[in-house]
């Protein structure tokens, strides 16, 4: 005899952090829209999210809890990369390895094989959901120096979008006008960007707004929904007579406190130093911009600093600020973040000093730290690859960014193939707590052994730091843990030197067995330093048919290389000439007159 059971209904829940700020009537317009679009698209997601699916009785037991696991329960199209895990006996967490692509509509589809046998008959009141829909915020109109006349000004505006847009796209799509007259522009922006700027060709004279408008159709990078409805907004225009001030804002920058002040033209950061004021005091450099200036130093998130200017400001452009400005701004916590403080290009960790990497971390309670190695040997296959960021516009490939089973690729960062390449030596959770605190920055300590440093093999570390519970939020790093310090002169000739020096006391290092690796990975040839910490080679008689692409170095157990193209300097700033001989064997000197 069979029983009749009735459904159980899986609801999806949508952990967003919720923001309060003022809304123009554009973004009341466009919510509004949004709002009329949920019962066909589902409900509105952050692409920075955990998605929570929630039952209305038990389905797993307690030996199943709080381990994240690959098996798909939930299958998404289009495809998302993530991991799953059971947070309570009825509630089920999916976590995206990358996030969620920018105004999509995502399906959800319960997948009955993988939950017990008697809970198969489960399904899914809500099967939809999307993320953010392509939206224009308010523009910033400005003036700036003017790049057709020198000594003059003209109006652009910045057109700001929630995702980045081709200026392709945006070009054909976008009309201003003024007093119902089109105005004449051109788009600056040759590359996707939230914000695209936009010059005047025209002379535009305050007193009439721009009306700014973009045709239905307008598709974000990576995105697969356009733009359904024309995107407006109204600008004023400035007065170039007058400083004005129009927006104060601060925000986390890769996890650093920034205070942004927008102007309606370019003022001296060396002016706005000496006369800026912040409450409480904190330290700070001022970064000039074409719209403004930025703050940045010492700030902390949660705080609320008080920025006073004085009338008299002067712009560049000859406007000045009629009243004094005093306005308060708090850095408030931003989406959970994470990343190293130091550039991508900063690779070099002293093997003698601390060792430590600075993190910038937001709203992380526990990361996973996981430390590979790069071989010596693949040092040359692994720096060949360009990074690539932003989302990936598919281009002319038929599979539109997907990989080879399908999934959506995320390029907004940069991970490192550590399974063909090298090995992981060590994974580990740990607190952010328990690690140390210094400024605004948590440092993650590398020791020697775990990093295997007196091992017989070689190479460049890849450390890799990633959120527990959060598992778009992760960061790798490049990492050379090392004292010897490389300086490499190619002469016109061929004859390569290499000059090495300890990089905790800059003097030289003589028994530095040196390797000249050619563009293919061919060693083709090796030198040891002498005394002076120079090695010589002339890779032009060892072979013409390689090219010298990269330098290593092995002291005992210490390691080092250099990228050859990518740590070449231009020296055409420089004077490299040396002196130069004329028949006359004169030197001539010209100095000016003294006091």
């Amino acid at each position: 005899m069979l029983r009749s059971c009735r459904p159980a209904l899986l609801l999806l829940a949508l952990l967003a952090t919720a923001s309060c700020s003022k809304k123009t009537a554009e973004e009341q317009a466009a919510e509004t829209a949004a709002a009329a679009q949920t019962q066909t698209d589902g409900d509105e997601i952050d692409p920075y999210q955990n998605v929570v699916f929630t039952f209305d009785e038990a389905v797993v037991g307690e030996d199943q809890l709080g381990r994240w696991d690959t098996a798909r329960v939930v299958r998404f199209t289009p495809a998302v990369p993530g991991k799953f895990k059971w947070t309570g006996d009825r509630e089920l967490t999916f976590s995206p390895l990358s996030p969620f692509r920018p105004s999509t509509v995502f399906n959800a589809e319960l997948r009955p094989e993988k939950l017990p046998s008697d809970k198969q008959k489960l399904t899914l009141r809500k099967p939809k959901f999307h993320t953010p829909f392509l939206r224009m915020a308010a523009p910033q109109v400005f003036y700036s120096r003017s790049k057709r006349a020198a000594g003059t000004a003209e109006l652009q505006a910045n057109l700001v979008f929630n995702y980045p847009v081709r200026p392709s796209d945006l070009r054909p799509k976008l009309k201003i006008t003024q007093n119902g007259q089109p105005v004449a522009f051109e788009l600056s922006a040759a590359e996707p960007d939230k914000l695209l700027a936009v010059s005047f060709t025209q002379d535009v004279r305050p007193g009439a707004p721009l009306e700014i408008e973009i045709a239905p159709g307008l598709n974000a990078v990576a995105g697969d929904r356009p733009t359904t409805a024309p995107l407006l907004a109204v600008a004023e225009v400035p007065n170039a007579q007058t400083l004005e001030i129009r927006e104060l804002t601060a925000s986390l920058l890769n996890g650093e406190a920034v205070v942004t002040v927008l102007t309606n033209q370019p003022v001296s950061a060396e002016e706005v130093q000496a006369q800026l004021r912040v409450a409480p005091a904190v330290n700070f450099a001022v970064e000039a911009q074409e719209s403004g200036f930025s703050l940045k130093g010492g700030f902390e998130v949660g705080k609320t600093y008080q920025l006073t200017l004085p009338a008299g400001l002067r712009g560049a452009l000859g406007g000045t600020l009629e009243s004094a400005f005093s306005q308060a701004v708090s850095v408030g916590d931003a989406r959970p973040g994470l990343s190293f403080a130091s550039g991508e290009k900063a690779l070099y960790l002293d093997a003698l000093g601390s060792r430590n990497l600075g993190l910038r971390l937001n709203q992380v309670q526990r990361v996973k730290v996981t430390i590979a190695k790069i071989y010596a040997n693949n040092l040359g296959q692994l720096l060949k690859g360009e990074p690539e960021y932003g989302y990936d516009d598919g281009g002319d490939d038929e599979d539109g960014g997907q990989s080879e089973d399908g999934e959506y690729v995320d390029r907004s960062y940069r991970y490192y193939d550590v399974k063909s390449l090298g090995n992981v030596l060590s994974e580990r959770t740990m607190s952010v707590d328990a690690l140390p605190k210094q400024g605004g920055l948590r440092l993650l300590n590398l020791s020697l052994q775990d990093l295997e440093f007196s091992g017989a093999r070689k190479g460049l570390f890849v450390v890799r730091v990633q959120d527990t519970e959060r598992l778009w939020l992760r960061q790798d790093k490049l990492v050379a843990v090392t004292d010897i310090g490389l300086i490499v002169k190619q002469s016109a000739r061929g004859t390569t030197t290499v000059f090495a020096n300890s990089i905790r006391t800059a003097q030289p290092l003589s028994g530095v067995a040196v390797q000249f690796v050619s563009t293919n990975n061919q060693v083709m040839g090796s030198v040891t330093t002498n005394a002076a910490g120079v090695a010589e080679f002339d890779s032009t008689a060892a072979t013409s048919r390689f090219r010298l692409g990269m330098i290593t170095g092995v002291r005992e157990a210490d390691f080092t290389f250099l990228d050859l193209k990518g740590s070449r300097v231009e020296t055409s700033r420089f004077e490299v000439g040396g002196l130069t001989n004329n028949a006359a064997h004169y030197q001539a000197f010209i100095y000016g007159d003294r006091d």
